[in-house]
């Protein structure tokens, strides 16, 4: 349960957390803007760019003397398909929807957090499930849109090479994951003690 402390954020404490509640809102705004648009040319006939990822994918490059090709591997590349198969679709659109419900949720998270601190609730049952849940979704929304992403990728290479190519991987750095979850670790625990030690610190009141 969360209870309201005596203390209150100072005036310029107050104008900078609505500036960063405005902000939140406004980002909000945008990803859903960028959601519906993006599913749009998603759903939209034609030609379609994609950004695969391969394996060290040999390829010939002009870049030698006077355009001469050199042997290359590829990873990654900007490819365009005539069209995008059923799966493709779905995926794509899956890849665009989770990210805009991972922005959604952390930032409405972060918004009720920002609401109960202008009225000097900072700890809490409610706020540490807030701050849990806004982890979540950040981690969630880091590792599932490339995943679905290059998901759809695929399909739409298997399509394309009528089903003679297939490659799925995912670029990505480990070490990042695991810091995000560390620090994710460490907020949601400071949150837990600072709620418990103000349960605590009332009842002795």
């Amino acid at each position: 349960m969360s209870t309201p402390s005596n203390y209150r954020p100072a005036k310029a404490d107050r104008v900078a957390l609505v500036i960063l509640m405005l902000l939140g809102a406004a980002i909000i705004i945008a990803s859903a803007i960028d959601f519906v648009t993006s599913t749009v040319r998603t759903l939209g006939p034609g030609q379609h760019t994609i950004n695969p990822t391969f394996f060290e994918l040999p390829a010939k490059l002009p870049l030698g003397p006077g355009g001469a090709e050199v042997s290359a591997v590829v990873t990654a590349a900007t490819v365009d398909v005539p069209g995008l198969v059923a799966p493709a679709t779905g995926f794509l659109i899956a890849e665009q929807a989770t990210s805009f419900v991972a922005i959604t949720t952390v930032i409405v998270c972060l918004l009720i957090l920002g609401k109960r601190a202008l009225r000097g609730v900072f700890f809490g049952r409610g706020n540490t499930a807030l701050v849990v849940t806004t982890g979540f979704a950040a981690i969630f929304g880091v590792m599932l849109p490339p995943i679905l992403g290059q998901m759809g990728t695929t399909e739409a290479l298997l399509d394309l090479s009528e089903g003679d190519y297939f490659s799925f991987g995912v670029s990505a750095n480990p070490v990042y994951f695991f810091v995000a979850i560390f620090v994710f670790g460490i907020i949601a625990t400071a949150y837990t003690v600072g709620a418990r030690i103000q349960r605590e610190t009332e009842g002795l009141v």
